[in-house]
């Protein structure tokens, strides 16, 4: 027989196909009312499956003619044909119309795979090649590797079992979506799985085979290289004459488990059934070999005939030498959670005593003998995959699980929700402190909020290196949780701990940083459609600040740089009518605007004047405008000067253009106002500024208590200055609840005292009087 061995050169696919293999089942659909017609199939690759499949191929009209034509010679020979397929003809024939309808209904249809019922098939003319022998290579759908066809002449050759000649033969019936609706057995091994097996598989074994690798290697059945078929004297004989790793004593406990009735349930139990004897053996070193384990997983997802039981212990024995990814091992173990469902004891225990019969053990009697191993055989599948997380994924456990959740989608296992159960149990510890820390990095920056946020860099990558980690191990039980329409609260707790640092970021114009934990949050909660949409309306908002605040900054930079080239004007030329000079003059803006005057001892805003040497206080900010979302919209510049009896407004100037006036009133104004400041403190006074003493040495500080607020006395030394959202921040370097909150616009000299105290920490200096010139 001509097989085909197919290799990708990039993945680790590997299998071995027959153009057209001898099919054990006869697949009809079944239209109804006794009506059938066969399914046409080609081979082709399903995606679901993620292998080469049969699948079905929709005729037309004409093709149906031809068909008819052929199963009415086969009617018209008669009796030199089986009886089988006499009568599957007649069918045939009877049911033209009916075939005819379901073929124009089906016309546009996408075709099925026979295997697994999907629709997420690719046909293409090369496989059609592929199958005829006449190509060596093509391209690997879903992977975009080259398959390499070698084809090789077989000595396989499969036999199959009946118990007369004339017996009907069983059928695959397909209803008209395509889905299998009823699948009859044969009697004797018949899964498809055994024509792929590879008779080579010695090859494939590496040279410690013999180490237990999995239960099947354990296994009576494989200990003496027998089948459920056979009685007790060809075991007895095994025992006597069989070889291999196994020792004499070995061999007579595996031959006293098999011909005693009530030890041999637990072996039937754990073996593979509905293939020969020697197609099983092939099956069992194959899986313990050295050829890629994807390979293996595919093998076992085709080979559709096997009994549930024996797919069952299949994907168990697979996951104990399991060396593929994380995504391939989620996807096992529901594969293996799915079979199990699909165990019915009846079912077994039935096929068991055929067995039985065949091979003169006595039945089964007691279904509670059949449940009770069953049970016992659970375990062990637990087991298997317990040891597959804890053993060979223990530093990818958590992609393993969300990948096994997100395969699972809506459908529920009790068998997945066991493991996810363990899976809590073991992470929930982790968890609780993962959170407890989070919480705790967030409140370090709530309370710290007076500190400037590039000092608390350290604190917000901690902060976003914790919400990825975190969310690693939730995201499974999230996920399960979610299809039940249950939430998990603690996310919701990490979630709205992380939201509510961004928000505080936002407010700071900390942009870039909002950005990252922005990312991560982003990252973390992506499976969480509430909290997707909501991050996605904080991103807008981010970018659409960002943009204004940088056009802002371009605004100033580019003012800045005019007035750095600007010729300044010679003073003393202009002269007003009290024969003051002008210094300078700066305008709003606007045609119909005023103009703020800087005269040699005095300065004039609409028409008001005040003497420079009057002025004993200036504070300066600017009001922002907020729209109905929160967002700063524009900003109003604002410059107060006076004294104890009057003040001057001065309002209505741009940012760029009210910098020019403080930089105007800096040296007639703030720098005298500086020297008064540090000569008062000085000769011994302690001037308040808002809810701060500032003395000579150091300055009182309001500190934080659990029932008030005392003053709390800092050196200079032991001081740092920042800003934050308009106010002037001064806190204790030792007490994070030590500080003050000085308002620009509210407290008089604000900028003075933020200027003196700015210049003592550069200086390094212990005394404010120590700035002050000599003399």
């Amino acid at each position: 027989m001509i097989e085909h061995s197919i290799k990708c050169n990039e993945c680790s696919f590997a299998g071995q196909y027959s153009p057209n293999p001898y099919r054990f089942k006869r697949w009809v659909y079944d239209l109804g009312a006794g009506a059938v017609a066969p399914v046409i199939d080609r081979i082709s690759w399903c995606y679901d499956c993620a292998d080469f499949v049969r699948v079905e191929k929709l005729v037309s009209q004409d093709d149906i003619s031809a068909m008819l034509a052929d199963y009415a010679q086969t009617v018209k020979v008669g009796g030199r044909v089986l009886q089988d397929d006499l009568e599957f003809a007649d069918e045939v024939l009877n049911s033209e119309a009916q075939w005819r309808a379901f073929a124009s209904e089906r016309e546009k249809s996408d075709c099925r795979c026979i295997s697994c019922g999907s629709t997420n098939t690719e046909t293409e003319a090369e496989f059609d090649y592929f199958s005829s022998g006449k190509i060596d290579s093509f391209r690997h759908p879903g992977c975009g590797g080259t398959l390499r066809v070698v084809r090789v002449e077989s000595d396989l050759h499969i036999y199959w079992r009946r118990a007369g000649m004339y017996e009907r033969e069983p059928r695959a019936i397909f209803s008209k979506d395509g889905l299998i609706k009823i699948v009859e057995e044969l009697p004797g091994p018949v899964s498809s799985l055994e024509a792929f097996v590879p008779e080579n598989a010695d090859e494939y074994v590496s040279g410690d085979s013999g180490k237990f690798k999995s239960a099947l290697l354990k296994n009576p059945f494989y200990q003496l290289g027998v089948s459920v078929l056979d009685n007790g004297l060809k075991i007895y004989e095994q025992a006597a004459i069989h070889t291999g790793p196994y020792g004499q004593h070995e061999l007579q406990e595996a031959c006293r488990i098999l011909t005693e009735p009530d030890r041999r349930l637990a072996a039937e139990l754990a073996w593979i059934s509905g293939l020969s004897p020697e197609a099983t053996a092939r099956l069992v070193k194959y899986f313990h070999g050295d050829s890629g384990w994807g390979g293996k997983y595919s093998l076992i997802r085709f080979g559709n005939n096997l009994p549930a039981l024996s797919e069952t212990n299949c994907l168990a024995a697979l996951l104990e030498v399991c060396d593929g990814d994380a995504d391939q091992a989620g996807d096992a173990i529901v594969d293996l959670a799915s079979a199990i469902c699909s165990l019915d004891t009846d079912r077994i225990m039935a096929d068991f005593n055929k067995s039985r019969q065949k091979a003169d053990f006595p039945s089964i009697v007691s279904i509670g003998e059949v449940e009770k191993g069953l049970e016992i055989q659970k375990r062990y599948y637990m087991a298997t995959v317990d040891n597959l997380l804890e053993q060979v994924f223990t530093e990818q456990i958590d992609e393993v699980m969300s990948s096994m959740v997100a395969r699972c989608g809506s459908d529920r296992y009790p068998f997945i929700d066991a493991v996810l159960e363990k899976y809590e149990r073991k992470t929930n510890v982790s968890l609780q402190a993962g959170a407890e820390q989070i919480s705790q990095l967030v409140k370090k920056l709530t309370e710290n909020k007076a500190y400037s946020l590039e000092a608390n860099d350290p604190l917000l990558d901690e902060l976003n290196k914790a919400v990825l980690a975190w969310n690693l191990a939730a995201k499974p039980l999230r996920a399960n949780l979610a299809e039940y329409g249950l939430p998990h609260e603690l996310s919701r707790e990490v979630y709205l701990g992380g939201f509510r640092i961004l928000l505080l970021l936002i407010s700071s114009k900390r942009y870039e940083q909002s950005s990252r934990l922005l990312e991560s949050m982003q990252k973390s909660f992506e499976d969480v459609p509430e909290h997707v949409a909501k991050l996605a309306e904080v991103e807008q908002i981010i970018q659409k600040n960002r943009a204004e605040h940088e056009n802002l900054q371009r605004e100033r930079k580019t003012a800045a740089l005019q007035d750095r080239n600007k010729i300044p004007e010679p003073v003393g030329i202009a002269v007003d009518a009290r024969n003051q000079a002008l210094v300078t003059e700066i305008s709003t803006g606007l045609f119909w605007g005023e103009k703020f005057r800087l005269y040699s001892t005095e300065i004039e805003w609409k028409n008001q004047r005040m003497a420079l040497d009057d002025i004993s206080w200036i504070i300066w900010g600017g009001i922002p405008t907020f729209d109905n979302r929160g967002h700063i919209i524009k900003r109003d510049a604002v410059i107060r000067v006076g004294n104890s009896e009057r003040s001057v407004d001065i309002h209505g100037f741009s940012e760029s253009k009210a910098t020019a006036v403080i930089n105007a009133l800096r040296e007639p104004v703030c720098n005298r106002l500086m020297i008064e400041i540090m000569e008062e403190i000085k000769s011994g006074k302690i001037l308040a500024f808002g809810n701060s003493r500032v003395t000579d040495n150091g300055i009182y500080l309001p500190k934080r208590e659990q029932f008030g607020i005392s003053p709390a006395y800092c050196a200079w030394a032991d001081i740092r200055v920042e800003h934050e959202l308009g106010d002037l921040v001064i806190s204790s370097n030792s007490d994070q609840y030590t500080y003050v909150k000085i308002s620009y616009l509210k407290v008089e000299n604000a900028h003075m005292l933020e200027m003196i105290v700015v210049y003592a920490l550069k200086k390094g200096v212990r005394k404010i009087s120590d700035m002050l010139p000599p003399g």
